[in-house]
Formats: C-alpha cells, sequence, structure tokens
C-alpha cells in the first residue's frame, strides 16, 4: 500500500495534512488432506506500507502533517519445512513549511508480525522499523518534531 498526501495554500490558512497506509495480510493454507496425504503450506509475506505526507502555507497560520503506515503480518505456515510468512514492511515520512506559523509533524511506522509455524513449520520474522530523519520542518515560528518506529514481533 503506498499513499501520497499534499496540501499548500497560498496565503495566511491552517493546513492540516494526515496520511495513512496500511499493509495486506499475507494469505495462509491450512494443512489439506487430499488423496490420502497432508499438503503443507508457506505463508504468505504481508504487504509493505509507504506513507508521505507534505503540508506547507506562505503565512503566520499553524501547519500540522501526520503520516502513519503499518505493514501486513505474514499468514500462516504448517508443515516441516515451511515456515510463516514475513511480516511487511513499513516507511513513513513528514515534512512542513511555514513562513511563521507553528509547524507540528508526526511519522509513525510499524513493520508487520511475521506470520505463526503450526505442525512443525517455522514462524516467519517481524519486519524492521527504522526511522531516521523521517521529519522534516521549516519555519520561523516553533516547530515540534517527532517520530515513532515500532518492528514487528516474529511468529
Amino acid at each position: 500500500a503506498n499513499s501520497n498526501t499534499q496540501g499548500i495554500a497560498g496565503g495566511d490558512s491552517n493546513i492540516t495534512i494526515n496520511d495513512s497506509a496500511i499493509g495486506g495480510n499475507g494469505g495462509e493454507l491450512n494443512s489439506v488432506y487430499l488423496f490420502n496425504s497432508y499438503f503443507n503450506s508457506i505463508g504468505g509475506y504481508g504487504a509493505n506500507a509507504s506513507s508521505k505526507a507534505f503540508g506547507s502555507n506562505t503565512g503566520a497560520q499553524a501547519v500540522t502533517v501526520s503520516s502513519s503506515a503499518v505493514g501486513g503480518n505474514g499468514g500462516q505456515g504448517s508443515g516441516y519445512g515451511n515456515q510463516g510468512g514475513n511480516g511487511g514492511s513499513a516507511n513513513a515520512s513528514a515534512t512542513g513549511v511555514s513562513f511563521s506559523g507553528n509547524v507540528t509533524l508526526a511519522a509513525s511506522q510499524t513493520g508487520g508480525n511475521g506470520g505463526d509455524g503450526v505442525n512443525g513449520a517455522n514462524g516467519g520474522n517481524g519486519a524492521n522499523s527504522i526511522l531516521k530523519n523521517a521529519v522534516q520542518g521549516t519555519t520561523s515560528g516553533g516547530l515540534s518534531l517527532s517520530q515513532t518506529a515500532v518492528g514487528g514481533a516474529a511468529g
């Protein structure tokens, strides 16, 4: 899932931008008994998610921008030699600009959890989550920056 939101005011207006993206979960197939045999499966991978938000004005009013991304969870794997699907990655960023208004920016991302492993299968890997300078702002007024990264749990 990818999402990108922009808001630009040419004058002295408040700007509030909220953007989010959520990746889908990986599929799973439980053991199936067919033709006198059990068929096992590898869990599907969780989908990646990317959220990008931008807001600006040219006046003295506030600019508030938030971005949130959540990776999908891996599907369940079943049977020896198989594994649950890996969690999807997440990437979030927020940018805001104001001539002299307060600028408040927040970015949050959460990696997907790994899928469970059953009937001898291994669990999937949770996705890492690393944020570095994911929020950027410019103003002659007040500037507030927040970023949060949470990794996914293993299955």
